[in-house]
């Protein structure tokens, strides 16, 4: 397979991706994040699509829209990162690494037409993010998320060895060109994509299993609910049953045998709340000095 072909067959993988998460988006709940996370599958599709039509484009913008696209990836999933696992919006500086890496690709073209020095500093722009997502994720793991959080975070990591080992090897090789068919050049595409599977993949795991969590919350609150209003029903039956009363002293045993003042048992046992008086026969009986009769 030429490494053209390569290019093309990665396109295609990162838009069906790109489609795919559109679709989760509008149909399913996502989180922060989700939607730094779609455009930076987007800005992926651009950037392998420069590459494709790089022939039919002038070179420099070729070159120009390459680069920005993807170190913008980076930048966007180190935001959709920050925004899933901290709820903070990363720092607008962060966004100018897409811009500051021009400089250095048009320098190593318009001026020094160097594209193994060009290379080199493209992998460390790409790398940075990659390594801060790794950083951010390992930080940011618990007890519920820890294997998954470390899986996104050792994907990462050894994509920035992969960064690591083609900058160092690009610079040593002598006539290197952006669709040079070199195995190793084929190599580190074809692992490039595979990565970018298996992230998509974690980070949709990674959304559901927050839902999975909300979900549970959800029921176990329902269920704290379900009980109280189960004890308050319980509460009112035993008023609507058989009630024992002594015939005397007008006490009220409850279920555990004990006895009780008639007013403490219903206050007890409802909402209702005694307010002592004293009725007209009982103050002839009881205060008689009392009584205007």
């Amino acid at each position: 397979m030429d490494i053209k072909t390569l290019f093309i067959c990665n396109a295609s993988i990162v838009l069906f991706m790109a489609s795919a998460f559109l679709f989760y988006r509008v149909n399913y709940k996502t989180y922060p994040g989700y939607g730094s996370w779609l455009c930076s599958l987007f800005a992926m599709a651009i950037g392998y699509c420069s590459i494709i039509f790089r022939e039919t484009m002038p070179t420099a913008l070729g070159i120009g829209l390459t680069n920005v696209a993807f170190i913008s990836v980076g930048v966007f999933r180190l935001d959709a990162v920050k925004r899933f696992t901290q709820g903070q919006e990363l720092k607008k500086v962060y966004y100018l690494l897409p811009v500051a890496v021009l400089p250095f690709a048009m320098y190593f073209y318009l001026v020094k037409d160097a594209i193994i020095i060009r290379t080199f500093f493209t992998s460390l722009f790409l790398a940075l993010p990659a390594l801060l997502i790794s950083a951010e994720l390992y930080k940011n793991r618990n007890r519920e998320n820890s294997n998954l959080f470390l899986a996104i975070a050792g994907l990462n990591a050894f994509n920035v060895l992969l960064l690591m080992l083609r900058a160092i090897i690009g610079l040593s090789s002598t006539n290197a060109t952006l669709f040079s068919s070199e195995k190793i050049h084929q190599i580190y595409f074809l692992a490039v994509i595979v990565i970018e599977v298996g992230v998509g993949i974690a980070w949709l795991m990674m959304n559901n299993q927050r839902l999975e969590v909300e979900l549970r919350a959800s029921r176990d609150s329902l269920q704290t609910t379900n009980t109280e209003l189960e004890k308050a029903l319980s509460e009112v039956k035993a008023l609507s049953g058989i009630i024992p009363i002594c015939m005397h002293c007008k006490e009220i045993r409850d279920d555990k045998g004990y006895w009780n003042q008639l007013e403490t048992f219903i206050s007890r046992h409802s909402e209702a709340k005694f307010n002592h008086s004293i009725c007209p026969r009982c103050l002839k009986e009881k205060y008689p000095d009392l009584d205007d009769d």
